[in-house]
């Protein structure tokens, strides 16, 4: 019976780690499908840092609490946003469309740090 679990454990870990491509892309928010998921709760954006490329989507996602995603500073050509973040509007969606740095915040938090960027080649 030992033998059969060992047995089992190495074939999980043997096989199931190239299924882990995926969970590896997500965690560093480098996603195949150019979709970067950042996420607004408590007092701070997470990630708060991002790399991108033209043509990538940037989703902000609500977890908690009352916030904004808003531009404060955008690349020549781009669109500005300012958008809500609450369990009514649980997410908003940005597409890039120019290369630059892009920093937002939420207007109830930026105060206390919650901010970020995401920087596109």
């Amino acid at each position: 019976m030992k033998n059969i679990i060992i047995l089992i454990s190495l074939t999980i870990i043997l096989f199931g780690c190239n299924k882990s491509d995926n969970i590896v892309n997500s965690y560093t928010n480098t996603t195949t499908s150019g979709t970067h998921v950042i996420s607004a709760g408590g007092t701070a954006f997470s990630p708060n840092s991002v790399t991108a490329k033209v043509g990538d989507t940037i989703k902000f996602v609500w977890s908690s609490g009352t916030h904004t995603t808003t531009s404060t500073s955008v690349p020549t050509g781009a669109a500005t946003w300012n958008s809500p973040l609450t369990s009514s509007n649980p997410s908003f969606i940005y597409i890039i469309t120019a290369a630059g740095t892009y920093n937002f915040q939420c207007n109830f938090h930026y105060t206390m740090g919650m901010t970020g960027s995401f920087t596109v080649n």
